[in-house]
């Protein structure tokens, strides 16, 4: 969880330690933000930032934090 500098603007910060990373994990990381960065819907976070630095750095996908949670989450509890 996070807030932006000077803004009540609540997000999401995942993260990725390259230099604990497997090549799948890089593979997947870098998916998720090929995938999300075209995203646009009221029910699912959209991707606001990236933040990737070189070789054996962290790298970080900044979502914006949606008032009901995750979608996951809201689904499970809607279920019959």
């Amino acid at each position: 969880k996070g807030e932006f500098v000077d803004s009540s603007q609540k997000c999401i910060i995942k993260t990725l330690q390259t230099e604990f990373a497997s090549p799948q994990n890089r593979e997947e990381y870098s998916r998720e933000i090929e995938i999300f960065r075209h995203i646009r819907h009221s029910n699912i976070s959209c991707l606001l930032g990236i933040c990737m630095q070189p070789q054996n750095a962290l790298s970080l996908m900044i979502y914006e934090r949606l008032n009901d949670g995750d979608l996951h989450e809201y689904l499970l509890q809607r279920s019959t």
